[in-house]
């Protein structure tokens, strides 16, 4: 049996993952079917690329040699896909309720920039509007975070507009503050240790709308920033005694600005996907859930 671009794309998901459970989770394949992939692989390749041990797997020295190569491998086989791709209109419309997805959607655009004709777009949008764009084909996907009590409700809810939602992780939903606030070096804080400082927010702040947020941990609404644009509430965070409560950030973002972000326990959200059952995904949907995918392996 010759070597085959799936089994480039199958060890290489196994070097990331650093787990044939997970690797065979990622890939909708059983267990045994990936050791029996990445053992034929080894077999003709002549030499070990993993070595086995409790915790999961970890490459060989020859193996690291083996990934740089297969990844220069991957990708020069995309840039053969893709040399009829450039041809045709390349489109995304994405309405989302969060910003979980924003590092998805820019390495997307950055794979596409190339294209002649691209027709992309990242809509924040109301938990209502997504829904209702979705339905009518205005997006092609939308992104949300659902507490557990309302996940079943929309489900029957948005059956008959013939959406799919599907659970694709659990984001903790956390206070976020910067250096500068006096408890930064706490171990732990909670909503209610908050009372006392400026909440700051965003005007249509869905989430935290649906669970209740603000009435539930009495939050100060008289000292309360409303800032539209996610970077410009983390850069004030960054530099004033004030917070933010909302779904986590991710850790790059946290180092950038040096924030701390402490989960709120009694709080679970989902992020889900919202598709039209009966439309195929395009390409770029395709993607675009394989990179928000890698993103939310911070996450699990």
């Amino acid at each position: 049996m010759k070597m085959n671009i799936r089994q480039i794309q199958l060890a290489l998901e196994l070097y990331r993952t650093g787990s044939i459970n997970k690797t065979a989770k990622n890939l909708y394949q059983s267990p045994p079917n990936i050791s029996n992939a990445i053992r034929s692989l080894e077999e003709e390749l002549g030499y070990q690329i993993f070595i086995r041990t409790k915790k999961g797997v970890c490459p060989t020295e020859i193996g690291m040699k083996f990934f740089i190569i297969a990844n220069n491998i991957l990708e020069q086989y995309q840039e053969l896909l893709n040399i009829p791709e450039t041809e045709r209109t390349a489109r995304f419309r994405l309405a989302t309720v969060c910003n979980t997805p924003r590092s998805a959607y820019l390495r997307l655009c950055r794979q596409y920039c190339n294209f002649s004709r691209i027709e992309f777009s990242m809509n924040s949008a109301s938990f209502e509007k997504m829904t209702e764009q979705v339905a009518l084909l205005q997006s092609d996907i939308g992104i949300a975070l659902l507490n557990n009590q309302n996940l079943n409700s929309y489900r029957s809810l948005l059956k008959h507009k013939m959406i799919q939602i599907k659970e694709l992780c659990q984001i903790p939903f956390c206070i976020t503050i910067g250096s500068t606030h006096p408890y930064f070096q706490q171990e732990h804080i909670s909503p209610e240790d908050m009372q006392d400082f400026t909440f700051v927010d965003y005007s249509d702040n869905a989430v935290a709308t649906d669970i209740n947020i603000i009435n539930r941990y009495n939050i100060n609404m008289n000292r309360r920033i409303i800032i539209e644009d996610q970077l410009s509430r983390l850069e004030l965070v960054a530099s004033a005694p004030v917070f933010i409560i909302g779904c986590q950030i991710s850790s790059s973002l946290l180092k950038q600005y040096n924030l701390r972000s402490f989960p709120i326990a009694e709080i679970e959200l989902k992020l889900c996907s919202f598709l039209r059952r009966d439309i195929p995904k395009s390409k770029e949907v395709q993607q675009f859930l394989m990179y928000l995918d890698e993103d939310l392996r911070e996450f699990t």
